[in-house]
């Protein structure tokens, strides 16, 4: 996004938020204080009506008061005075002219002596006992006067569903002394006249809403939504306030309504209009202005500026000058950059000479070091190839020693020739990384398989432990996974001298499409301080210097393992205690991969519930075991002495649920596993079960037999191995004899091959011939290039071991000619490649220039084996593709 548009959607936001406070606050400081005056205003004045309605029931009272309290009413109640009617109530107009609508004289018993109701006109007088007798009958409280202090008042329905506003007060003597004789009732129908009178008084619209009386038939009304205090609608443009009136006996007579117009809410609403108009007009002002002068007086500068380096950065041209006038900062950073530019003038001539200088040199560093790394892999080619049949042949000990040592030696300077080669790669960022399919349970198997010889000699115990819910099929470059682990385990074979070592590998967080493994390297060994852990992983660093004379080492094996793992988008680590032992760890997102053999459903269903016990001194080893056979179905117990497995073996046949396999370490102290299976095989108490002992070195056969073993596995052991010795044991027994006469079949054809290898150097030439030897294979012998073709045009082979830097035709070139020969007839030769090169553009090259395969010297008599059998297997399978 451009600083334009940057600018005015900040000042947009702040406009746009400017207004939105206005509205807030104009909200708050006029509607709010408005609403809260007209809500008072509307309460007032449904008050002022709640009193004008009092009103009429104190007119009624003080009528009542001019007939109860009299001497006369007295004696007309004990009958003493029969014309009292007449004398009083004979005149026309007489209840309009007293205010009143109903009057009733009752006497001590509640009966009613006489009264009546006005009709609407002056000669109209109606009988009160059919509108009053539901609420005045005797048993009602209105007319029973028991003291000369009683008195009722209030609203009152009567039976033509209408409101009377009544007092009821008890007959006296006119000095108002009793005793009580009887009560005066009188009433005033709150009418529309008398509702409208009220209106009128109290300059307010009122309504007032009878409810019939539910205990009236067929008169019952739902009143449960009005309130005993007031509230407030919004009726158009009105606001109305209600409020239910309850009669003498407290229950629900009337709704009272009042209706005020809503002046106050009508003047708020145009005041905030008004003043949202006035502080939105203000801000789009401001606004405008403000985008005028940031356009004059920034955004314009800036973006001449912005032209000149764009300007500069397309034509490279440093000459180029702002030349700016002005006085502000603006000013200030154009002349500044014009300064800039001059010293970067200045420089940059002498820059492209730097860098010119420095491609020079890195291409001179690398092609020394990679005719560094030919001229020293070919003499070591010829050390170790000779050291490897020197300690194939026969020697005495002392000999043998010797060789040994020399070809010790060859590999430590060898390893130490790979560091500095890897780490040089990395440094020039040269280092390339494959994605493939691969097994991490049988990468980690077979990379600790690498090191058994050498933990098997220091009696180091060697495992691999894998959870069997992992997911072990990945996609990642395995090779390079396996030189971090061969530095992480060759360090922890180096600096343990007893105990054990466990790699472990398991999920740290599972995704649908990756996951992030962590790989862990455990030993017993010397450990590191806590304060030279970080070092560890740093260029020619060790944790202590003396370590590097006495275990060897070029300081670059963790240093390369941390920058592969970084380079792959992981982390290494270390949790280490001096004197207890180390932890090296790696966590590594990998992709899931689609490499992984479901083991035959029929095997499984052969181990499903089979008893196993597990007998090693090593908690660790009978955890991963466990393990191991729990994901199989199998019922798994363990113990830790050749004592407790006999104790465990009689208690479980004792109780009717015999093991039914024995899994039997050797090396244990106290009995020992030979001498443990020799007491279960003879104990009559213990039933016969399939026995597999587990050791770090070959077994006899004899010492099998005698000891009654049915099968050997050699740590550390792999998970493949262990399910085909179980399937063994428990009956089903894959047949080994097709796989014996393969091999047998394919050695024989090997035997049988036509080699021919093109080698310049002689020491060479006998290293590859005597390993063709001993693997019964027989090779003619070509010097370089030339020669191969010349001894190619008269005789045929089936594979040229092709040296790739010879003097003259190199290898390349070569291979190139032979394919060229190919084309115009005759059949295709397999070529390998032998190089003293290792690096990965070396492989490609060779595969461009038409080589089948490659091996990098210096190698050894398994590899050149195994390059052989995978050429020449693939050879035979192409030959049957095109027959079928």
């Amino acid at each position: 996004m451009s600083l334009r548009r940057k600018i005015s959607a900040i000042l947009s936001a702040v406009v746009c938020g400017y207004l939105v406070l206005c509205a807030w606050v104009v909200d708050w400081a006029i509607l709010d204080p408005f609403a809260r005056l007209e809500d008072k205003m509307v309460g007032e004045n449904l008050a002022r009506v709640d009193r004008a309605i009092q009103g009429e029931v104190d007119a009624v009272t003080m009528i009542n008061l001019d007939f109860s309290p009299w001497d006369e009413t007295y004696e007309f109640l004990q009958g003493n005075r029969p014309a009292y009617i007449e004398e009083n109530f004979a005149y026309s107009n007489w209840m309009q002219n007293l205010g009143i609508d109903v009057i009733a004289f009752y006497d001590r018993d509640g009966n009613l002596r006489w009264g009546g109701v006005s009709g609407g006109s002056s000669d109209t007088f109606l009988p009160v006992d059919g509108l009053l007798n539901p609420k005045l009958a005797p048993v009602f409280p209105l007319i029973n006067h028991r003291s000369v202090s009683s008195q009722k008042t209030g609203l009152l329905p009567t039976s033509r569903n209408d409101i009377l506003a009544f007092a009821s007060f008890p007959v006296l003597t006119s000095d108002k002394k009793g005793p009580v004789v009887g009560a005066v009732f009188t009433g005033r129908f709150l009418d529309k006249k008398a509702i409208d009178r009220i209106s009128e008084h109290t300059r307010v619209g009122v309504e007032l809403y009878p409810l019939s009386n539910p205990g009236v038939a067929g008169g019952a009304v739902d009143y449960s939504g009005l309130e005993n205090t007031w509230k407030t609608n919004a009726v158009g443009e009105n606001l109305r306030s209600s409020k239910l009136l309850r009669d003498a006996y407290g229950q629900p007579v009337a709704a009272l309504k009042a209706t005020t117009p809503a002046d106050i809410s009508a003047m708020g609403e145009k005041t905030v209009v008004v003043t949202l108009v006035a502080l939105s007009s203000a801000g789009l002002v401001t606004f405008l202005a403000m985008a005028f002068l940031l356009q004059r007086l920034v955004l314009s500068p800036i973006a001449k500026l912005d032209r000149h380096m764009a300007s500069i950065e397309a034509s490279g041209d440093l000459s180029k000058r702002i030349a700016s006038n002005g006085k502000d900062e603006i000013g200030t950073l154009a002349n500044r950059f014009d300064r800039l530019t001059d010293r970067l003038e200045t420089s940059h001539g002498e820059m492209v000479e730097a860098r010119d200088t420095a491609l020079e040199v890195s291409r001179l560093k690398s092609e020394f070091l990679a005719a560094m790394s030919h001229e020293i892999r070919t003499p070591m080619n010829g050390v170790m190839g000779m050291t490897e049949l020197l300690l194939s042949s026969a020697l005495d000990d002392r000999q043998r020693r010797f060789a040994r040592t020399v070809h010790k030696s060859a590999e430590s300077l060898l390893g130490i020739i790979n560091d500095i080669l890897d780490f040089s790669k990395i440094e020039a960022g040269k280092l390339e990384f494959e994605s493939l399919d691969f097994d991490m349970r049988e990468l980690l198997e077979d990379t600790a398989f690498m090191f058994s010889e050498s933990t098997n000699a220091k009696g180091i115990e060697l495992m691999v432990f894998v959870p069997p819910d992992c997911e072990v099929c990945v996609v990642g470059d395995q090779m390079r996974i396996r030189q971090i682990l061969v530095n992480l385990i060759g360090n922890a074979v180096k600096f343990t001298s007893e105990g054990r070592i466990v790699i472990r590998s398991f999920v740290l967080q599972e995704g649908n499409e990756e996951s992030l493994f962590r790989i862990e390297v455990e030993d017993t060994g010397i450990g590191i301080p806590s304060d030279k852990q970080k070092l560890v992983f740093e260029s020619f660093s060790q944790a202590d210097g003396s370590t590097t004379r006495k275990f060897g080492g070029s300081g670059l094996g963790l240093t390369i393992s941390r920058q592969l793992v970084e380079m792959m988008g992981g982390q290494i680590g270390v949790k280490s205690t001096q004197g207890k032992g180390s932890t090296f760890w790696i966590d590594l997102p990998l992709q899931h991969g689609s490499c992984a053999l479901m083991a035959p459903q029929s095997q499984l269903d052969m181990m499903e519930g089979v008893r196993a016990l597990i007998v090693d001194d090593s908690d660790t080893n009978c955890e991963i075991l466990e393990n191991q056979l729990a994901a199989w179905g199998l019922r798994c117990d363990s113990c830790f002495s050749g004592e407790q497995a006999l104790g465990q073996l009689r208690a479980a046949a004792k109780q009717q649920d015999p093991f039914r396999l024995l899994l039997l370490d050797l090396d244990m102290p106290g009995m020992d596993g030979l001498e443990c299976a020799q007491l279960i095989s003879s104990d009559p108490k213990i039933p016969a079960m399939p026995t597999a002992l587990l050791s770090s070195v070959a077994i006899e056969g004899t010492e099998r037999l005698v000891a009654g073993l049915d099968d050997h596995l050699t740590k550390p052991i792999r998970q493949s191995e262990l399910f085909d010795c179980l399937t063994r044991l428990l009956g089903t027994r894959p047949d080994a004899s097709d796989n014996k006469s393969d091999q047998h079949e394919a050695e024989s054809k090997i035997s049988t091959l036509r080699i021919l290898l093109v080698e310049d150097n002689e020491v060479n030439q006998l290293v590859a011939q005597e390993m063709l030897r001993q693997l019964r294979m027989e090779a003619d012998i070509a010097s370089d290039g030339l020669e191969a073709l010349e001894v190619m045009s008269s005789k045929t082979f089936d594979l040229v071991l092709m040296d790739c830097h010879m003097p003259g035709l190199d290898g390349f070139e070569t291979t190139r000619k032979i394919r060229e020969l190919e084309m115009h007839g005759g059949q295709r030769t397999t070529v390998v490649a032998m190089t003293a090169n290792a690096s990965t553009s070396d492989r490609q090259d060779c595969l461009d220039a038409g080589m089948d395969d490659y091996i990098s010297k210096p190698f050894s008599q398994g590899q050149l084996q195994e390059v052989i059998q995978n050429q020449m297997q693939g050879r035979r399978e192409a030959a049957a593709d095109r027959l079928t």
